[in-house]
Formats: structure tokens, C-alpha cells, sequence
């Protein structure tokens, strides 16, 4: 064989590399997983991922050769007082079950270090739907933080009526602010609670990396004509962060005026 050969099938080999990576990481980018207990987490995004633990918190650039995911980062550890760094590398080969499962295997010290079973089954967080839900309301509060965020505390109600006490510049008032949500705004509340897996949060545990500075989130569900979930967690798990966000800004796409009279929120 020939130099010429040879080089013309380096570079078949790579291409054929470089397509087999772009192709398998193009099925995942933009997609959620997590584990049905919520503990374990893995999202990506067109160039990093962000992956969660009982053991671990990270978010990094990653790789992938074949099926196989690869990530490192570096961890301080603490060493006579002072702050050695270590750089840690974690591999897991990622096999599909199906478009909303896929088996994760860590293969190497690092990735048995994050995650110390032999193999997890994630879920597509898109697909995961308590549809057994029938909402009746919901409140809501969260308190400030050091990043200067606002206490929080909103009610919805089945029919769409939401009462808050957030401020907004446009509406200068001392009290409570009311509004309605649209029949489209309230069927997407809906969604996202059932989205939100909410009633596994009874027996969710926080990762050991929440910061001291995350506010605390209280959510008090009342569903099915008579049942009550009361969760307080300063973290919530990643299918619970649309239902999240949407209410920490939904004062912002809800029509609201000032309330005649404070209302009266029932926890």
C-alpha cells in the first residue's frame, strides 16, 4: 500500500469516526434524562452536559466516540489546609432501549466513583407524565436569596384564578396582585405538573451540592379532590425546573391588576 493509500484511508477512518460521533451525539443534544426515583440526572446541550448524582454535580464540555460519553473536570480536595486540585475523567457507554430509554454504564474509576451501581435506566424527562393528576390548586413560595431575588408567594386555583404578592414596576400597588389565567396558560400548568413527577418529591433527596445560597421553595398541591403534598427543598430535580420557572415569572405573563383585598392564601 502506497503513501497516498494510506493517507486516503486515515482519512476515511476518521471521517467515518467524526460522522459515528456527530450522529450519536445528535440524538441526545437538547435532551433530558433522569432516573425514575429523580435522583440521577443527565442533560445536554449542543456543547456541554450537565450531569447529577447522589455523589456528584457537574457541568462540562463532553465527547462521545461511538456510545461512549467521556467528561472530566477538576475537584479541589482538601489537603493540611490548603486546596489541592485533582483532575478526575469519567466515561459511560450509553447503550438506547428505546427513543425515551437508555441504559448508562459507567466503565471506568471515575464514573464508578459518581455513580457506584453497574447501570442505571434513564428516561426521556419529555415523556415522563403522572397523567393520574387531577389539579385542584397549588401555592407556591420562595424565599430571597443573596442574589437579591424576590420572596415569592403566588396561589392558582383550578378555574385559573392566581393571586400573588410579587410587585411589579407597572402596577404601583401595596397590596395583593389578581389575575386569570387563559385556558391554554392553565392546560400548560397542568402539563408541567404532571411533567414534574411532583408526588415522588415526598421521598427525593436533595443533592449534597444544593448551595447555601439557593432559596427554599415551598409547594403545597392540593389534587384529586381531596389529597394534599406539601414539599419544602431548596433544589428541585430536573423535571421540576419548567414547572419552576414558570412560576417564578409568571407574574410577568399573566394580566394582573391590584387586588382590592389581600388574599388570603391557603396552605
Amino acid at each position: 500500500m502506497n503513501l497516498s493509500k494510506i493517507n486516503i484511508f486515515i482519512i476515511l477512518i476518521w471521517f467515518l469516526t467524526i460522522s459515528s460521533l456527530n450522529t450519536y451525539a445528535q440524538t441526545l443534544d437538547s435532551s433530558r434524562w433522569v432516573t425514575s426515583d429523580l435522583v440521577n440526572e443527565i442533560s445536554f446541550t449542543k456543547n456541554t452536559v450537565l450531569f447529577k448524582s447522589a455523589r456528584y454535580k457537574g457541568n462540562h464540555p463532553y465527547m462521545f466516540i461511538n456510545d461512549t460519553l467521556s467528561f472530566s473536570d477538576v475537584n479541589p480536595i482538601p489537603k493540611i489546609g490548603l486546596m489541592e486540585q485533582s483532575k478526575f475523567s469519567y466515561q459511560f457507554r450509553m447503550n438506547k432501549l428505546s427513543k425515551d430509554s437508555i441504559l448508562l454504564l459507567p466503565i471506568n474509576a471515575g464514573a464508578r466513583r459518581i455513580v457506584p451501581q453497574n447501570q442505571y435506566i434513564f428516561l426521556n424527562a419529555n415523556t415522563t407524565i403522572d397523567t393520574s393528576i387531577k389539579f385542584n390548586r397549588l401555592v407556591f413560595h420562595s424565599s430571597t436569596s443573596g442574589y437579591n431575588q424576590q420572596n415569592i408567594l403566588i396561589e392558582i386555583d383550578s378555574v385559573g384564578n392566581y393571586y400573588s404578592t410579587q410587585k411589579r414596576k407597572d402596577i404601583p400597588n401595596k397590596g395583593h396582585l389578581y389575575g386569570k389565567l387563559k385556558e391554554i396558560q392553565l392546560a400548560s400548568l397542568v402539563s408541567m405538573l404532571q411533567k414534574s413527577q411532583i408526588r415522588k418529591m415526598q421521598d427525593w433527596k436533595e443533592s449534597m451540592f444544593t448551595s447555601s445560597h439557593t432559596p427554599t421553595r415551598l409547594f403545597t398541591l392540593y389534587y384529586n379532590d381531596g389529597q394534599k403534598l406539601d414539599l419544602m427543598m431548596h433544589e428541585t430535580p430536573l423535571v421540576m425546573n419548567d414547572l419552576l420557572e414558570y412560576l417564578i415569572n409568571s407574574n410577568h405573563s399573566i394580566a394582573l391588576k391590584e387586588s382590592k383585598d389581600n388574599h388570603v392564601f391557603g396552605w
